[in-house]
């Protein structure tokens, strides 16, 4: 575990403390970045970090999508991969005690988005299982919440939400920090037009109830060349603008929300046994975004109510 820190001088007096060595046990194969006062990086042993600051912290932490944000007012310590900046840290402050409640299933690809959009923008947040298998989202309680009785939907200070690209857009209007959208007009717009190619033509079409609907009229066979048709219709079209703005990622070398619909969508394309070597941009994308700890972390295989076979 690689263990960074900032000195700390005048620290301002913490809310609630808890032990930092609870949360190095929790997350003993993370990277550990600890954001204090001070702006020299200094490398300090780990046991004398919990000695010297075990007392001096509280935190926020949510295991089961590996997001945990310890922070010493009024910085923060970041589990993960992202190296934040010092105006960063002061937004996150600001708004990481705002509660949030995500309702999502582990296979559904529409939760997953959201899910990795929260972990991109470092957000705690409750998980709350709903099993579409069992009708949790035929509920009246979830439907008050849903009415479409669809996953994901999120518990907000401001209201309730349902509709994944609806929650991207509070999530990134809310929480400004870790931008997901460009600020140039011309690519936030490509963006914008991925992320709906993807969630209004691809991914609807190969969904539970569509899908149901298929084999049970046509036949699980059926059901498999209607999905691989219409992922690979979404995906030559993927493929020839990805191809002119790809970086590290889609566009360039920032995570966007490009990327955070297509992960989802291409993992469902290999699920679906769709021929990627067409795709070799997407391919391509797809190995460098699943390097980053926020997409392991929040993978529908990590989710507490995933059920592997």
């Amino acid at each position: 575990m690689n263990i960074y820190s900032w000195n700390v001088r005048g620290p301002n007096a913490p809310v609630r403390h808890t032990c930092l060595a609870q949360v190095l046990a929790t997350y003993p194969q993370r990277n550990v970045v600890i954001a204090l006062q001070e702006t020299k990086l200094l490398g300090v042993n780990q046991n004398c970090l919990i000695k010297k600051f075990a007392a001096s912290f509280h935190y926020l932490a949510s295991p089961a999508q590996g997001t945990c944000v310890v922070w010493y007012s009024p910085w923060f310590l970041v589990i993960g991969r992202r190296s934040l900046s010092r105006q960063t840290l002061l937004d996150n402050v600001a708004t990481s005690t705002t509660p949030l409640t995500l309702y999502s299933h582990w296979r559904s690809s529409a939760s997953w988005r959201v899910r990795i959009a929260l972990a991109l923008k470092g957000l705690a947040y409750e998980y709350k299982a709903i099993n579409i298998g069992t009708g949790d989202n035929l509920t009246a309680e979830y439907t008050k919440l849903n009415p479409r009785q669809l996953v994901p939907a999120l518990v907000t200070e401001d209201g309730d939400f349902a509709d994944s690209i609806a929650i991207l857009e509070y999530l990134e209007e809310k929480f400004p920090q870790q931008p997901l959208l460009p600020t140039d007009l011309k690519t936030r717009t490509i963006v914008r037009q991925v992320v709906n190619l993807v969630a209004a033509n691809i991914q609807p079409l190969q969904n539970t109830g569509v899908m149901n609907v298929i084999e049970e009229k046509l036949g699980s066979e059926e059901q498999l060349k209607w999905t691989q048709y219409w992922i690979t219709k979404g995906f030559t079209a993927l493929e020839s603008i990805l191809k002119e703005t790809l970086g590290k990622y889609s566009f360039g070398d920032e995570v966007t929300l490009a990327d955070v619909v297509l992960v989802p969508q291409v993992y469902n394309a290999y699920r679906y046994a769709v021929d990627m070597s067409q795709f070799p941009t997407l391919e391509r994308l797809y190995e460098s975004l699943n390097e980053l700890d926020e997409v392991k972390a929040t993978s529908p295989e990590k989710q507490p109510d995933a059920v592997i076979s």
